[in-house]
């Protein structure tokens, strides 16, 4: 028996937090609030709006709406083309239960016009609603209002949504059936037919494809498809947005434009899915150059859907062998089916799978309607197919054929499907849907057939053609060509057929005609032309017949004149009339020529992209009349702005046709100007969703080991440059090396221990990865990160700055001379670049990115841009960002030199009129970088806060090393930009400093662009400075340190001076700026009380610009000073480090004499390692001394968290006097604990004259027991002596025997509690006394609750017991305060050197 064509979706579960689209956004803005849209524009340039951000927007938009008289359950049409606007408006109707209706914008503005025909019927059906239109196109809308039949259009331009600023209006709860959306048909323009989509059914349906698409949160998707289109909106918007992921969003301009920077986005932004018609697929193929394909990963991605077209196997192909180069695999091909009827997705593949591809006859499909395998794919009567997968989860999918029957698999019918996605109908065409439906089963005009389920689309049935990605109804193209008045009705047919060949969709129209060829020539080129300039729609061929087929009810049969040009039937017709078309001369018409420069470069341009000789297009012919379709005026778009320089908007083809006309639009455009600070419209606000926190910070540079060494030098105009030392030269094997340099004195040294890697292998490491490894540390301990457990998978970044090793030309030489046998297998990944990164996410077990950047002098700013980004997209939480220099051989002051890089003066004298470079210096520093709101949360010590930051490249250039003004203003203006903040709010600039009389004064020639004009008699109040001129220029790690600077001059609320400025380049005109050089230590003071806010830039060698935005943080919640008792911890891996650790602590309490305990305690104990050896003490802010007294100290060895026995002593003991501090603590415990006592069964153990003592000592250690357990010591056993086992069996849950034995085997430490040490180690077995640690509590009469549990908890943890830090210090009981670093025991590590000298 055969098999039905016939399947059906899984059962799918909505949804239960909402069931309308409003109620699905505020999910998604509730559960994923830093998540949102990035919007890319041609240059690449990302703008990013958050979901909540959205919202906001688009309720302050609905707040205009409803004022202009909108009310729930009206329609509005949508004419947007800006995809930030549009969702902002789409969303403000759906709050407002406005029914939104997108349609695209006209292609003509003339009354009558084939061009507006289709807004015209769309209007009409819908009743005449407001149309929102965008601001340009208000004068074109005016106009229209004074003519027939648009005297009562109504429009709201976009700049009057936006008008409102600051009102926000409520939301309108809808329904689930209620409809909120219409979605019409792109290509319509007979009777337009608006989709009707409810609440139900865009929710059932967005379900179904986040199933089918695995979507999740922590995913980036992309898309270039127009909103307009289902699959654009549905597919691509509003399924990320239910899944909270991150939506990047390109416009279909941009995308044409360059499909290069598309995929460049997805490899910088490891996107993991998108949507694509066959034509984006094969536009990529053709467009993104081979040379190009090394700079793209696209091994990120899951899937990449491809539909909303017939989808080519050999475009397909195509794709997947090109860019398989770039990470890119088969099974990430992703072919779907879709409509707008079942709101979008009807059928896709399992995840995972690999395209399938079904071979087929040929003259078995278009003669019997069966789809039969060939048994050879090379036989000429192949064609070929592509698997379309499997009913979507709540869609039912069946072939039937004219009367509804359910055909078998393998047959050829119509494709008709059903579900809770499905429409109910056409909006306001009741007599339309009446025929869309057979027996519940929806019409999809599609024809198909199924193969072991699988779904294969094989055609159109007779209605519908599909150009380029837009679906046309054939009767409405008909309707177009009748309106030439020409052609009676009834005279034409149009069919769409599929070129299995090219692989590319083609219009047919053939016309009843019985004359000869000559006479028809007319009417054929007539229709060719109306519908190219009406429609741009490209006929493939016009063909005349002698009578148009029709069934005796008259209905045209397509099919049979679509069959009979698959075989051949009118190629003697069509050779005819291509004969005659070449012998006429029939397309002779006037040919006007340009008269100008702008018309002739225009006229080649069209030359150009429409193949067709100059001699050929007069400058009064239409561009689509020549053949002009919408990918062609994307490219004419894009060569016109390139030779202007600037951005040409589409809106220059809907106004103007010929080339006469845009030349004269082009002619009266304003030139373009770049803009000062005075002309930027920011509002300056901090957007907290988008503002990270610098909140770790670590540095080892020359002369200075720490942040606080760095301070005072950089304060003391310390010039930390000198000769190189004999020791490096010696080092180098180069005694003759006599250069300066900022050099660290220890390059070679490393505690090799603490990271648990060998001495062999330290040796022949790259000494820039070993600081790394103690610097990044010393920053992750700063941020309070290294406190997580290894175990913990983080999904934390690393993002390194850093330069080939000069190391490894030693380690080669020592291999030269020494062979490989003593060579450590890390020797080769121990020097290369990438490892630097990976070493730090493999020690802390993070799994973000690791990745190395080398964009020479810029690349730590650069890799922060890159952690900043990847932050803002909440594809991280968190990341480290470190650079890392050290010139360990004279070869890179050989080439630097040679360069010209290196300063003969051995000084960086940046911004003096004798600069002649810089002088090299070493040094490493790693910043943490994590969510503004995550740090204020967790009460982190915030250095600064990143508001903006840009990267670019100067592209052409007079050399490679030649810096480019325009390149470094345009980093600059996008940085502010990204930063929603004026350039003239900045008070400090740290500044890039090549310190050269070229690119000094090209440097402060873009920050005077950017800068407001000084008015006559204003003082300069922007100081700029560079730190090259204190330690010598770092190279990868160089902007590290001037981001330390800054970040340290707003830790103490001064300016550092800059060095070696005796006499200032007149070359940089600095009395016409608002910049002033910072020489000498000065209190940095912002402007009317405002935040310090400073910028820092750094231009790499090769053209790499990078430029950041910082403001300071003053605005973190004030824990309040206490007195009050403090338990402070300290550990460390060996005791002498941890001896260093409390002498540093005893200095740290001396040289502050205001530190507040309670942030130091909370720092300490909830945000630092505790390691293998301990100390802890008891510290009050009452106390007279800041030492560190009474310190217990003990060492736990194993791995893993001390096992503690609690031994209770009996309870009939007597503590202190009636009025001791333990007895009233006793009374209240016992209050509150009397109910719960009273209820056990210790009456049955207790004697019945005990004294009321006895219940209130009981009361008081169940309180201190539980209070203990809370703490989340690791406590596994429970016993007692005497009435002790009484309150034991209470916390144990149960009641055990009197006066049993209390003793542990398994225990690290046995903490007695009520009994004095000497009664405790008498009742432990002998070889337990020897195995464990005690710790014993016997109040005395003064001693309060808090002393005593504060005491236990010291001695536990001394003694190797773990604690739930957290829960003792939870968020905002104190708040982190920078520390001293680790005391790394270091030892030095050389190649050729002993070794751990």
């Amino acid at each position: 028996m055969s098999k039905k064509a016939i399947q059906h979706g899984k059962p799918i579960e909505l949804p239960k937090e909402y069931d309308t689209l409003a109620g699905m956004m505020m999910a998604t803005v509730e559960n994923y609030p830093l998540k949102g849209i990035t919007y890319v524009d041609a240059s690449g340039k990302e703008d990013f709006e958050s979901y909540p951000a959205l919202v906001e927007n688009a309720r302050k938009y609905l707040k205009v709406l409803y004022r202009k008289g909108l009310k729930s359950g009206d329609i509005v049409i949508l004419e947007i083309d800006n995809s930030k606007d549009f969702y902002r408006t789409f969303w403000a109707c759906i709050f407002g239960g406005i029914i939104a209706a997108p349609v695209s914008q006209p292609t003509s503005w003339e009354p009558q016009s084939t061009g507006l025909l289709k807004f015209t019927k769309i209007w009409e059906v819908l009743n005449k609603p407001v149309v929102v239109v965008e601001e340009q196109l208000r004068a074109r809308y005016q106009t229209l209002q004074e003519v027939s039949p648009y005297e009562q259009l109504r429009f709201i331009s976009l700049n009057e949504l936006s008008a409102n600023p600051d009102e926000m209006e409520d939301i309108h709860w809808t329904q689930s059936e209620d409809i909120v959306f219409l979605q019409f048909s792109s290509g319509s323009t007979g009777i337009p037919k608006g989709v009707q989509l409810t609440n139900k059914n865009i929710i059932t349906n967005t379900v179904s494809c986040k199933n089918g698409l695995g979507t999740q949160a922590d995913e980036v998707a992309f898309t270039w498809l127009p909103h307009t289109h289902d699959m654009g909106l549905f597919g691509q918007h509003l399924t990320p947005v239910m899944s909270g992921s991150d939506i990047m969003v390109f416009s279909p301009y941009t995308f044409i434009r360059s499909p290069y920077i598309f995929l460049k986005k997805i490899t910088e932004h490891r996107g993991k899915w998108f949507c694509c018609t066959n034509f984006g697929y094969d536009w990529m193929v053709q467009k993104v150059p081979d040379s190009k394909l090394s700079t793209l990963d696209l091994s990120s991605l899951r899937l990449t859907l491809n539909g909303a077209e017939p989808i080519s196997a050999t475009v397909i192909r195509n794709f997947t062998e090109k860019f398989s180069k770039c990470g890119f695999k088969p099974n990430m091909m992703f072919p779907a089916y879709g409509m707008a009827e079942a709101t979008v997705g009807v059928s896709m593949p399992q995840i995972g799978g690999l395209p399938r591809f079904e071979r087929i006859y040929r003259s078995k499909l278009t003669n019997e309607n069966l789809a039969v395998p060939v048994k050879d794919a090379d036989d000429e009567d192949c064609v070929e197919f592509v698997h379309e997968g499997y009913a979507a989860d709540g869609i039912s999918i069946r072939i039937a054929d004219e009367q509804g029957n359910t055909l078998d698999e393998n047959m050829i019918g119509e494709i008709q499907i059903k579900g809770d996605s499905v429409t109910s109908g056409y909006y306001n065409l009741e007599h339309v849907t009446k025929d869309l439906f057979i027996d519940g089963w929806l019409h999809t005009g599609d024809l198909g057939f199924m193969v072991d389920n699988g779904l294969i689309v094989s055609g159109r049935i007779k209605d519908i053609i599909f150009v380029r990605g837009q679906n046309f109804f054939a009767h409405d193209l008909e309707e177009v060509i009748y309106g030439l008045g020409t052609i009676p009705r009834g005279n034409i047919m149009l069919v769409g057929h599929f070129n299995s060949r090219t692989q590319q969709e083609e219009l047919l129209v053939f016309v009843k005609h019985k004359s000869d060829v000559e006479k028809f020539l007319p009417i054929r080129q007539s229709i060719i032309d109306r519908l190219q300039e009406s429609l741009g729609i490209e006929t493939t061929h016009v063909i005349p017949i002698k009578l148009i087929p029709k069934t005796t009810s008259g209905k045209l049969q397509r099919f049979q004149l679509r069959k009979g040009f698959e075989n051949g039937d009118f190629n003697d017709v069509i050779n005819e009339i291509q004969m005659t078309l070449a012998d006429s001369g029939h397309n002779e018409r006037p040919i006007n020529l340009p008269q100008n420069e702008l018309e002739i470069f225009l006229h080649n341009t069209w030359s150009e992209i429409l193949s067709i000789p100059t001699h050929r297009i007069s400058i009064d012919d239409t561009f689509l009349s020549l053949g002009g379709n919408s990918i062609r005026a994307y490219q004419l778009l894009d060569l016109i702005g390139k030779h202007f320089d600037k951005e040409i908007g589409s809106e220059v083809l809907v106004f103007c046709k010929t080339i006469r006309e845009i030349a004269d639009y082009l002619q009266a455009m304003p030139s373009k100007n770049e803009e000062s600070s005075k002309g930027w419209k920011t509002d300056n606000q901090l957007d907290i969703h988008k503002a990270v926190a610098i909140t770790g910070l670590a540095v080892r540079l020359p002369n200075a080991k720490n942040q606080e060494e760095f301070w005072d030098n950089l304060a003391s105009k310390k010039d930390s440059v000198s000769k190189i030392s004999f020791k490096r030269r010696a080092q180098a094997g180069k005694p003759e090396w006599d250069d300066w340099l900022g050099e660290l004195e220890e390059a070679d040294k490393f505690d090799n221990e603490f990271f648990e890697i060998s001495a062999e292998e330290a040796m022949f490491m790259d000494p820039q990865q070993r600081l790394l490894l103690e610097v990044s540390y010393e920053a992750l301990e700063d941020a309070g990160v290294i406190a997580g457990s290894e175990d913990e998978k983080r999904n934390i970044g690393v993002y390194v700055g850093i330069s080939p090793s000069t190391y490894y030309q030693l380690v080669v030489d020592h291999i030269e001379k020494n062979g490989l046998d003593h060579i450590h297998p890390n020797a080769m990944v121990g020097n290369m670049s990438n490892i630097g990164a990976a070493l730090i996410s493999h020690l802390y077990n993070f799994t973000g990115p690791a990745l190395a950047i080398d964009t020479a002098c810029s690349s730590f700013l650069v890799a922060l841009h890159h952690a900043v980004s990847a932050i803002r997209q909440n594809q991280i939480s968190g990341a480290v960002v470190g650079g890392a220099n050290v010139v360990s051989t004279s070869i890179v002051h050989s080439l630097s030199r040679k360069a010209g890089i290196c300063s003969s003066t051995n000084h960086t004298r940046v911004f003096d009129k004798n600069a002649d470079g810089s002088v090299l210096g070493e040094g490493a520093v790693v910043v943490y970088l994590e969510p503004l709101i995550q740090a204020v949360k967790t009460n982190k010590n915030i250095y600064g806060v990143i508001r903006g930051t840009a990267i670019n490249n100067d592209g052409y250039s007079l050399g490679i090393m030649a810096p480019n003004p325009k390149g470094q203003y345009q980093v600059l203006a996008d940085a502010y930009a990204d930063a929603n903040l004026s350039p003239n709010e900045i008070s400090y600039i740290e500044a890039h400093g090549s310190g050269t009389t070229i690119g000094d004064p090209i440097e402060i020639s873009a920050l005077t662009k950017l800068f407001s004009k000084p008015e006559p008699g204003d003082q300069p109040h922007i100081g700029i400075g560079s730190v090259k001129t204190n330690i010598g220029h770092l190279f990868p790690a160089s902007s590290g340190a001037s981001l330390a600077k800054v970040l340290l001059s707003m830790k103490n609320q001064k300016l550092a001076p800059s060095l070696h400025m005796e006499d200032v380049n007149p070359a940089l005109q600095l009395e016409k700026t608002p910049l002033y050089v910072v020489k000498d230590l000065k209190d940095w003071s912002p402007k009317d009380e405002q935040t310090r806010k400073a910028g820092i830039s750094s231009f790499g060698l090769g053209g790499t610009n990078a430029h950041i935005v910082l403001e300071e943080w003053n605005k973190s919640v004030v824990v309040p000073k206490e007195q009050r008792l403090n338990l402070l911890t300290l550990s460390a891996k060996t005791e002498k480090a941890l001896e260093s650790i409390i002498s540093r602590t005893e200095i740290l309490l001396k040289d502050s004499p205001d530190m507040d305990f309670n942030h130091l305690c909370f720092t300490r104990n909830r945000y630092r390692k505790h390691y293998s050896y301990r100390a802890a003490c008891l510290i009050s802010t009452a106390q007279d001394t800041n030492t560190l007294t009474h310190i217990g100290k003990g060492q736990f060895l194993k791995k893993r968290s001390a096992k503690v026995a609690v031994i209770l002593g009996d309870l009939k003991s007597s503590y202190g006097g009636d009025n001791s501090v333990f007895k009233r603590e006793a009374d209240a415990a016992y209050q509150k604990y009397a109910l719960e006592v009273s209820s056990t069964k210790m009456h049955a153990v207790m004697n019945d004259n005990q004294n009321t003592d006895e219940w209130i000592y009981l009361a008081y250690w169940h309180s201190f027991i539980s209070k203990l357990q809370q703490t989340g010591v690791n406590i596994t056993e429970m016993s007692g002596i005497g009435s002790g086992q009484v309150l034991a069996d209470l916390l144990n849950g149960k009641s055990g025997e009197k006066n049993k034995s209390a003793k542990s085997n398994t225990a690290d430490i046995v903490l007695g509690l009520g009994i004095t040490e000497e009664d405790l180690l008498s009742i432990l077995p002998d070889e337990l006394k020897r195995k464990v640690k005690t710790v014993c509590l016997q109040p005395e009469g003064d001693t309060s609750f808090e002393l005593n549990m504060l005491s236990v908890i010291g001695e536990l943890y001394a003694a190797g017991a773990d604690f739930d830090w957290e829960y003792i210090h939870p968020d905002g009981s104190g708040t982190m305060i920078h520390l001293p670093t680790y005391p790394f025991e270091q030892k030095a590590y050389w190649i050729n050197e002993t070794r751990g000298e």
